[in-house]
């Protein structure tokens, strides 16, 4: 997050404010896609999770998938 808010106004001049080419396609995904997956891992070790098994119903008809659980 650091990093994102001290080069932000670099990324504004650089990238934001020029033609895009696929080069500043690549890295706007590269830095917000793991920006987003960091920002998940963290809120998801502080969710609580329950120890309950809650079936998985398929919705495919064959009986070979049955046994998933979430």
């Amino acid at each position: 997050m650091y990093d994102h808010m001290m080069t932000l106004p670099e990324e504004i001049v650089f990238i934001w404010r020029r033609p895009k080419a696929l080069s500043a396609i690549l890295f706007l995904l590269n830095r917000y896609v793991a920006l987003l997956s960091n920002i998940c891992g963290l809120v998801m070790d502080f969710v609580p999770v329950s120890d309950e098994v809650i079936p998985f119903h398929c919705a495919s008809t064959q009986p070979a998938c049955s046994h998933l659980f979430l």
